[in-house]
């Protein structure tokens, strides 16, 4: 691995006059730093990463990436389609006629807030669509994941599966 230390050592980076990229110690935010739009700013301490979005010195956007190590609370917090629940909350299970026809997951048992719902539809006695719905921890919808199954005798002989980001 090739040593890049002082190799080129500048406070801060042009891109054309149009944007930059600047290091430093403040919370541009919050304190002010005069930079074109759309540059980025690094604050050292603690590690956090800004975007420029307007004008004014102050108008700093901070930079959320899933690519930061996340401790074992934020871990456990994290609820998406592909990930399985893994924190406390409270699910209903909702039946007609007999049959499951909805799961909603809860944030807790107050049902405020949900945080995942799956409705089920039937033809025939069989599961012939399933639509799921994901939502952030203060209620809203922000995906729906549809599944319609066809069956030939029985048999699952398809799923055809939209996304939809709300």
């Amino acid at each position: 691995m090739a040593n890049i230390d002082r190799a080129f050592t500048v406070p801060s980076l042009s891109l054309n006059d149009e944007s930059g990229i600047f290091l430093g110690e403040i919370d541009p935010s919050s304190s002010g730093f005069e930079a074109p739009e759309s540059s980025l700013f690094i604050r050292k301490n603690p590690a956090q990463l800004f975007q420029k979005s307007g004008p004014a010195d102050t108008e700093w956007e901070r930079i959320e990436t899933s690519d930061v190590a996340l401790d074992k609370e934020e871990h456990r917090a994290l609820d998406t389609l592909v990930h399985a629940i893994a924190e406390n909350n409270h699910t209903e299970y909702i039946r007609t006629g007999g049959r499951v026809t909805a799961v909603i997951v809860w944030t807790d048992v107050t049902k405020t807030f949900k945080l995942r719902e799956e409705l089920i539809t039937y033809v025939s006695g069989q599961v012939s669509q399933t639509v799921n719905r994901q939502y952030d921890g203060a209620g809203n919808l922000l995906e729906i994941l549809t599944t319609v199954i066809t069956r030939t005798g029985g048999v699952i002989t398809s799923e055809d599966v939209t996304l939809i980001e709300v």
